[in-house]
């Protein structure tokens, strides 16, 4: 049984006098356990269809069921609370919060669960900081962290209720190719988690080079990159080094 399934979804945003069309009739579904890579280049909805999927933005049409549960529609106490027990969705601005400390900051995502008391919060904070490699950062600020650390850090206050699903939103790329490819492993491996899916969504195609399933989205749509006769448009190459 899919863990998700989304059916007729569209999204359109104002664009001066006209409408832009983001997401336009996308069907997928997503089953425990699932890695899928979803490649897009900036502003084709990857992010849109995330946030829909995570509650944060409403769609204009179609079908998002969790565990065969009806999403849109749905009263606004009973998604958020079905959402936040069950997906996390890790994204990479820390602006608002770069003066709290990196404990402080994973914990408060594992308090947003009521039955959560604070010593669990502890426990839980801890496992998933050291899943990430980065407890022993607990006690820093974010501003203090360098640029993998922080990266590393969002990911684990995503991972910190167990979710079902993991959606990650465009991690940067670090400037470092071993630091780069040890990052990749590790979100990589977040998908090994038992019964936990993952979306890795990225513009950049390496990132998503381990997924299981790869996508693409575009021009509204969203397509499987290994289905026979869909021609995916890949980025344009640069330089002189030939076509």
């Amino acid at each position: 049984m899919a863990l998700l399934e989304i059916n007729g979804l569209s999204k359109r945003f104002p664009d001066g006098l006209r409408e832009l069309v983001v997401l336009s009739d996308v069907n997928v579904e997503v089953y425990p356990g699932d890695f899928i890579g979803l490649w897009g280049m900036p502003r084709t909805g990857k992010s849109t269809l995330l946030r829909i999927i995570a509650g944060v933005e409403p769609p204009d049409a179609g079908s998002v069921r969790l565990d065969g549960v009806e999403l849109i529609g749905l009263p606004q106490d009973a998604r958020v609370r079905l959402v936040r027990e069950n997906i996390a969705l890790a994204t990479f601005g820390w602006q608002a919060y770069r003066n709290r400390p990196v404990r402080e900051h994973v914990a408060l995502a594992a308090h947003a669960d009521p039955r959560v008391t604070g010593k669990a919060a502890r426990a839980i904070t801890r496992r998933a900081l050291r899943r990430l490699d980065v407890l022993a950062c607990a006690e820093r600020h974010l501003d203090q962290l360098s640029f993998d650390e922080q990266i590393r850090v969002e990911l684990a206050r995503a991972i910190v209720r167990g979710p079902q699903l993991l959606l990650i939103d465009d991690p940067p790329s670090l400037p470092s190719p071993s630091e780069d490819t040890r990052l990749r492993e590790a979100m990589t491996s977040l998908g090994e988690e038992a019964g936990c899916a993952v979306i890795l969504a990225a513009s950049d195609l390496g990132v998503i080079g381990r997924a299981r399933r790869m996508m693409s989205i575009g021009s509204g749509e969203l397509r499987a990159m290994d289905e026979t006769g869909v021609v995916v448009p890949f980025p344009e190459r640069t330089g002189t080094d030939g076509p």
